[in-house]
């Protein structure tokens, strides 16, 4: 399994477990971040999300993000600099919210500078999980073992995520496998989660798994490695191939 590049161009300009986890202001509802993805067709887009402490990415709707366009047009707005306080979370209360509605008065503040250093995490050893997804209905088509060796070289790809992004640092960056828990096998783990996933939003299975791997392992997904990597399985709407949220720990995949 080979991952597409503009997720993997965004994953090197992330910074790890920059999710809104110690804002000063606790007021604060969550972090904005830019979500560059990448469809079946060729075309590129951008949106915008609200990162929270748990892990999830509630995506932004309303006149609040044609707002953040703007302000991104405009070279004032930084993913994952501003926290956000006026974020109207919508769901049916039965998981994490469905979106958040932002009005076009948007009420922000600089968000803390402790964990969102951009810089810290563009050279040196980075940790790296890879989760595979298996919903009622469907499941991501490569195995664990598949997963590992396509990202690790674990089972002997010699052209693998971690090489290439060796090389092309110069070995300034290098990715390796996260470790320590029992539940993670060569830098891949497998979340099961108790819904369908056929015509159902990325956006819904994606914080689905997110909101599972707290359960699993009893701490945000952010805190598991430096970069997460979901691959979640086909059948989700929208034909999009891939996308990373810009200074974040996290980019998904379609399957």
């Amino acid at each position: 399994m080979k991952f597409s590049t503009i997720a993997l161009v965004s994953i090197a300009f992330q910074s790890a477990n920059v999710v809104a986890q110690n804002l000063r202001n606790k007021n604060a509802d969550c972090r904005a971040y830019a979500q560059d993805i990448q469809f079946e067709d060729g075309h590129d887009e951008q949106k915008f999300a609200c990162g929270r402490s748990d892990g999830t990415m509630i995506d932004i709707v309303g006149a609040g993000a044609d707002e953040l366009a703007k302000l991104t047009k405009a070279e004032k707005f930084k993913s994952g600099t501003m926290a956000i306080r006026n974020c109207q979370f919508k769901g049916d209360g039965k998981g994490p919210p469905k979106d958040c509605f932002l009005p076009r008065d948007i009420q922000t503040e600089e968000a803390s500078t402790e964990d969102t250093d951009q810089r810290r995490l563009q050279t040196g050893a980075k940790t790296v999980l890879v989760v595979r997804v298996e919903a009622l209905d469907a499941s991501t088509t490569a195995t664990e073992a598949q997963l590992s060796d396509s990202v690790f070289g674990t089972n002997g790809d010699t052209v693998n995520l971690a090489t290439q992004y060796s090389a092309c640092s110069y070995n300034q960056l290098r990715f390796q496998a996260t470790a320590g828990y029992d539940r993670i096998t060569n830098g891949v783990t497998t979340a099961t989660i108790g819904q369908t996933v056929n015509g159902k939003s990325d956006s819904t299975i994606r914080n689905a798994v997110i909101d599972k791997l707290g359960d699993d392992f009893g701490v945000s997904a952010s805190n598991l490695a430096d970069y997460v990597m979901l691959c979640l399985p086909p059948g989700t709407s929208g034909g999009w191939i891939a996308y990373a949220y810009v200074n974040s720990y996290l980019s998904v995949y379609n399957n």
